[in-house]
């Protein structure tokens, strides 16, 4: 298995490479650390790698909207997952979307046949992921136990990018492979605000 790694660091307002792209054939070592001063796999990156599925690890600035993690990742944000936390008829699940655009909650309600469709709040969805950081949840729903429904839009692009359980670090794989994995219900469920100047 292949790991592609880059990194980011934001200086003086212009996004300049620190590290050079470089592939490396065995699992990065240079993650987090554990007590035993070895390598610490997230509970996503242990089933990447059992399912033998290539990726590439993004390092960039710590960034906590999606806007901004595609803007320091040199990704445009139509080609940037992000997960949003839903209850539907009081089941906790996943809706996937661009970062570009914005959970239509009414389509959402519509297409799944739900009598209720809302937002999660924070206490509700963060005890169930306890290997990332509140709000980096990777869009695999079927790691958590959790249906997963993900925006046309991003069925378009060959790739997906996400956040790695943290906000410094996506991970950008095949659609294909995020679809054999994940089986999401692609739904069209994502609209783009109008901004006003």
């Amino acid at each position: 298995m292949r790991i592609e790694v880059l990194t980011y660091e934001l200086r003086a307002k212009t996004y300049e490479p620190i590290m050079s792209c470089h592939l490396i054939h065995s699992f990065v070592t240079s993650v987090k650390q554990n007590q035993q001063g070895g390598p610490t796999m997230t509970h996503l990156e242990e089933y990447l790698k059992r399912e033998q599925v290539e990726y590439r690890r993004i390092i960039h600035s710590r960034a906590y909207t999606a806007q901004k993690t595609a803007a320091y990742a040199h990704i445009s944000g139509k080609e940037i997952a992000k997960t949003v936390m839903i209850k539907i008829d009081g089941r906790l699940c996943m809706a996937v979307i661009p970062a570009s655009g914005s959970l239509d909650t009414r389509a959402l309600k519509e297409a799944s046949g739900a009598k209720e469709v809302r937002l999660a709040t924070e206490p509700e969805f963060k005890d169930n992921f306890p290997d990332c950081e509140v709000g980096a949840m990777p869009p695999f729903g079927n790691l958590y136990n959790m249906d997963v429904f993900v925006s046309t839009e991003l069925t378009q692009d060959p790739f997906i990018s996400f956040n790695a359980c943290n906000h410094s670090e996506l991970i950008q794989i095949s659609y294909k492979n995020y679809q054999r994995l994940v089986n999401p219900v692609v739904l069209d469920i994502t609209y783009h605000p109008i901004i006003h100047n």
